[in-house]
């Protein structure tokens, strides 16, 4: 026998009885058994853990005993869906077979059917063919054709072959005759009606430049009517309205031709060649549209001497050696550039249309090649290029007549007694809005943007440079006195002043008019540019703000001295009063009288002569001045309760009179001075912090303590330790 021997910490080690029995040492038998021991240990271990999984074990084993049982009846089941799969699979598969088969049976007789049905129409189109043509039934001769063109060759036999292929010819020779007869009368309907045979007979292609080729004559002569009809149109001279007029006239009526046969012709074409070819049509179309309209634009321009017109009024018409008297008067230019302005809105809208037609026919097409070339030919076309020099001869002349209207109207400028503004104002914002309509009504982008640079120029040079002037030539009698000993400049300036303030107003009507109108009239593509240069407008009168904020600053600061007996009135007042005090206060308070006597004197005038919205900011600018000068001096007196309370009665006093002369809020200019005034009314220090709750500070902690030690009944003491 062997006894095995181990720890958790040596390998097992095997001993065998007789070495157990020849050990003689104490130590080694005594370590000997601490090994056996530790094994004993283990081992127990293990049988612990053993038998407390026994239960786990036990039930495992049970389950393994029962599936046997439940899996017999499962697998049988199994086995037989299989089964019954395998047969129906089998079923299936011949079912399949059996109706592919029945399949190729039916495209047979399909095929058979067809060869049979073509053969008889065979025989009625030849039969068809001959009768429809003893009838001059052409319409029914070639949809006879085109059911024979239609049949499977294989079925055509030679005779019957050689007789559709003779009909088929002779229709067509037919249909190009009488379309080649309808052409020398000039019938539309039948050339409608013939040109649209060719797609019956197999030749859409032919048939459609057959039509379009009629088209373009027709667009041809009627640009040919136009022209001579300007050409009788004589130009008596220059300014002629009847010429100009008339011109206008028939160039609106060319256009509007243009338009409405475009309308006319694309449900036809449409209609009778398919939607995918009224975009080839057009592309032929422009070029002739591009022709004519080229010729009549080009001979109105020579008609109106555009050119040399614009290269005098840009050349010697504005040099600065001709005097007044050798300029051209501006109002003879109007009439002219209102039938710019029509002409170029004909052929903008003319542009659109084509472009808008482009993009519903390319919806419909196949070819964006053709898309491509018309989208081209517009982008190029003579029209556009002369449209574009139209415009530049516009602009220039337009500038002209801008400029000279204004300079007119600075020179002209005269005030009645009974206005609070001169005429300049109203005389050159109708020039800018005339020139803004005009050029809006050009519906070139181009035009508009030039127009809104030219307006910018001229109010930030011409009339504010007139404005900046006159407020120079007014004011210098301004230190001494505005309404004083000499009271017509000081009005002078309130005028040129009120100017001012209309100006900026009506600059931002006149933008927000080009705003609403741009957006009517103009594609979203061409706004961005639009509004870039209306930017420029709010820039302009952001100038005229500012020159006008900076003269009411002056003029405030000008009254500084005249407000001083209202400051003089608080300030000479001892506000250390008694309850005797506060009682003749209630019956005579000189301050009441001092505010409505000086305040009237200085803001009376003002209020008459100054528009509504300049006496506000004027208004406002002064109490900035008077609330400033009345807290430094206030700051510097003593009060008691009593003093502190009087104080707010006539601080109250004081903003209900000017409350009185204005519209807007006065209460939050003399916030402070409201706070100030609370504090020196309070009966004990405390009750700063209970009215701190209830408002929103505009003095700061170290404010608070100043004015509370203004206060000679209040300990310093407390004012300090006070936590705020």
């Amino acid at each position: 026998e062997r006894l095995m021997v181990g720890d958790s910490s040596t390998n097992s080690a095997s001993l065998s009885l007789e070495a157990v029995q020849n050990l003689t040492n104490l130590n080694d038998i005594q370590h000997l058994l601490n090994q056996i021991i530790a094994q004993e240990h283990v081992v127990q271990q293990q049988l612990d853990q053993f038998m407390k999984n026994r239960e786990q074990i036990e039930a495992k084993l049970e389950l393994i005993e029962i599936l046997p049982t439940k899996l017999r009846p499962i697998y049988k089941e199994g086995k037989e869906l299989v089964e019954t799969i395998e047969v129906t699979c089998g079923l299936a598969e011949n079912v399949s077979r059996k109706v592919r088969d029945l399949d190729v049976i039916r495209e047979r007789l399909k095929q058979t059917s067809k060869k049979v049905e073509d053969i008889i129409d065979i025989k009625n189109c030849i039969e068809g063919v001959h009768n429809a043509m003893q009838q001059e039934d052409y319409e029914g001769a070639a949809a006879h054709i085109q059911r024979y063109l239609n049949i499977d060759a294989s079925v055509l036999e030679g005779t019957d072959a050689e007789q559709l292929r003779a009909a088929e010819q002779k229709v067509l020779d037919l249909v190009k005759s009488r379309l080649n007869a309808a052409l020398q009368d000039n019938n539309p309907p039948n050339i409608l009606r013939f040109s649209k045979l060719f797609t019956p007979l197999g030749h859409k292609q032919e048939g459609l430049a057959h039509y379009v080729a009629y088209l373009k004559r027709s667009i041809d002569s009627n640009g040919q009517s136009f022209l001579n009809k300007l050409t009788s149109i004589s130009p008596v001279g220059r300014g002629d309205e009847k010429m100009y007029s008339d011109s206008a006239e028939i160039l609106t009526g060319q256009i509007q031709s243009i338009l409405t046969l475009l309308e006319e012709e694309q449900p036809l074409i449409n209609q009778n060649f398919g939607e995918d070819q009224f975009l080839p049509a057009l592309t032929e179309l422009q070029i002739a549209i591009d022709i004519n309209a080229t010729n009549l634009l080009k001979f109105c321009i020579e008609q109106f001497s555009l050119k040399r017109v614009a290269n005098e009024l840009s050349g010697g018409g504005r040099s600065k050696s001709h005097s007044s008297d050798s300029r051209r008067d501006p109002r003879t230019l109007g009439l002219l550039l209102d039938v710019l302005a029509v002409l170029s809105q004909g052929y903008s809208q003319l542009d659109r249309f084509l472009h808008q037609k482009e993009k519903e026919a390319s919806a419909t097409s196949q070819n964006p090649e053709i898309s491509a070339k018309l989208l081209n030919q517009l982008k190029t076309s003579q029209v556009r290029r002369i449209h574009n020099e139209m415009i530049v001869h516009y602009v220039s002349i337009e500038e002209y007549f801008m400029l000279e209207s204004v300079q007119k109207a600075i020179r002209m400028d005269e005030h009645s007694a009974d206005s609070r503004t001169s005429s300049v104002v109203d005389h050159v914002f109708f020039v800018l809005q005339k020139s803004t309509q005009r050029s809006l009504s050009t519906y070139s982008s181009q035009a508009v943007c030039a127009v809104i640079n030219l307006i910018c120029g001229c109010l930030s040079k011409d009339y504010k440079q007139s404005l900046s002037s006159s407020l120079q030539r007014a004011s210098i009698a301004l230190p001494q006195s505005i309404f004083g000993g000499t009271e017509l400049p000081g009005r002078s300036v309130l005028v040129v002043l009120n100017n001012l303030e209309l100006s900026g107003e009506y600059l931002l009507r006149l933008t927000n008019e080009i705003e609403n109108q741009s957006s009517r009239i103009f594609p979203s593509s061409e706004l961005p540019n639009i509004r870039s240069c209306k930017s420029a407008l709010l820039d302009t009168s952001k100038e005229f703000k500012l020159l006008l904020e900076t003269n009411l600053e002056q003029i405030s600061k000008s009254l500084g001295q005249k407000l001083w007996p209202v400051v003089e009135a608080f300030v000479g007042t001892n506000y250390e009063m008694d309850n005797q005090d506060l009682v003749e206060f209630e019956i005579s308070n000189p301050i009441v009288d001092k505010i409505s006597t000086v305040l009237d004197s200085i803001l009376i005038p003002y209020k008459t002569s100054m528009s509504e919205s300049n006496f506000e900011n004027l208004l406002h600018k002064m109490i900035d001045h008077l609330v400033e000068v009345l807290e430094k001096n206030l700051l510097q007196k003593k009060f008691n309760q009593w003093g502190g309370f009087q104080l707010e009665k006539d601080l109250r006093a004081l903003i209900n009179y000017l409350t009185n002369h204005t519209q807007r809020p006065v209460r939050a200019d003399f916030a402070r001075l409201t706070q100030i005034a609370s504090l020196l009314n309070v009966e004990r220090v405390e009750e700063v912090l209970d009215y701190g709750e209830n408002i929103t500070w505009r003095l700061n902690p170290n404010d608070v303590r100043r004015v509370l030690l203004r206060r000679v009944d209040l300990r310093r003491e407390d004012i300090t330790a006070l936590k705020i």
